[in-house]
């Protein structure tokens, strides 16, 4: 099953190719801007999501830390 962002995406995509296919310059720019936010809307969702993975790895790094001198 695709994830809803991806079909989002994918749907602004089309919207784009065809507002460029119609030689409309305005049409062009509104598509432009909508496949715009939607790709910055799912960076910055990643991007939050990629940082709050690497702060629980640190953390899980430390409990494994603690662990090894333990048995040290």
């Amino acid at each position: 099953q695709k994830e809803e962002w991806a079909v989002g995406l994918r749907t602004s995509a089309g919207k784009l190719d065809a507002a460029i296919e119609s030689d409309h310059p305005n049409a062009i720019e509104a598509a432009f801007r909508d496949y715009y936010r939607l790709a910055m809307q799912r960076f910055y969702k990643v991007d939050l999501q990629l940082k709050q993975l690497c702060e629980h790895l640190a953390e899980v790094g430390e409990s494994l830390s603690l662990v090894l001198r333990e048995l040290s």
